[in-house]
């Protein structure tokens, strides 16, 4: 009667593990969004508005240069105004089109899933509000130009300002999500492989012994490669300034990029362990 039991039992385990596989799988790999059953979630509406502005700042920056080339080869006072004119909208766009990117790095990052996370989510999309703000300050200082001689300096102002903290604040946000993003995964293959772990070990005996110990070993191997990884990209992280420009967000992207590749190496343990068990 027992060994009856025992032998229903096993395969109603296995099937809820396949099922707990699936479920950390689509955690672990999925970005987690807003959800919102009539329509868009608010980080695709506002991708959409980011293609819609890029559209928009192609035609004024055609529209800029080719006023430009005819001011350069006629020097009429038509074609001053002209080029005044095609100049302002064009710094315009490009202060629109900022500003878009920047709400789109700011939506995703509201949807990805912050839970237990050592970052602090509001201190670092505030970083995203600052410039926001600035932005908004350099429109209304475009807008209000009234002669060509006047763009130059806002236009350098803002390149400035690009090449400064506008890049260096989104280079930060983008680095945490990828930590944050990563970590949470990394919890969740933690959580798996305990449930796996507590699965396997009763099953043990002389036949699969040695089969369980390797797969333990292989399993807490991967472990600690994706939290090598996953300690390599918060060094980096550490070392993106908000006040300036610069490569470390790519650091921190292949590190953990490095930490989801061992991860896949994970699931494919998984599989295996429950096929051979």
């Amino acid at each position: 009667m027992h060994s009856i039991y025992a032998k229903s039992l096993k395969p109603k385990a296995k099937r809820l593990v396949y099922f707990s596989i699936f479920i950390i799988m689509l955690l672990a790999f999925s970005i987690k969004h807003s959800a919102n059953t009539y329509g868009q979630t608010p980080f695709e509406k506002t991708k959409e508005e980011y293609s819609i502005q890029l559209k928009k700042y192609n035609l004024a920056r055609n529209n800029y240069l080719t006023k430009k080339a005819n001011y350069e080869a006629f020097k009429t006072a038509t074609a001053k105004k002209e080029t005044f004119e095609s100049t302002k909208s064009y710094l315009i766009e490009i202060n629109f089109l900022l500003a878009d990117k920047l709400r789109l790095v700011k939506e995703y990052g509201n949807s990805i899933d912050w839970e237990n996370s050592n970052y602090n989510k509001n201190e670092l999309l505030t970083l995203l509000d600052e410039e926001l703000s600035y932005l908004q300050n350099h429109w209304a200082d475009v807008d209000k130009t009234t002669a060509l001689e006047q763009l130059p300096p806002l236009a350098q102002e803002l390149k400035d300002r690009l090449n400064t903290t506008i890049v260096a604040k989104t280079d930060k946000n983008i680095g945490a999500y990828e930590l944050v993003s990563t970590e949470r995964a990394h919890a969740n293959s933690n959580s798996l492989t305990q449930q796996i772990k507590n699965y396997i070990n009763p099953l043990s005996n002389d036949n699969n012994r040695a089969i369980i110990n390797n797969w333990d070993s292989e399993i807490d191997s991967v472990n600690q490669n994706i939290q090598l990884d996953i300690d390599k990209a918060k060094l980096e992280f550490e070392k993106i300034s908000i006040e300036r420009k610069s490569s470390r967000v790519n650091n921190v992207i292949e590190a953990t990029k490095g930490a989801r590749a061992e991860l896949e190496k994970s699931l494919d343990l998984y599989r295996e362990i429950l096929r051979i068990i």
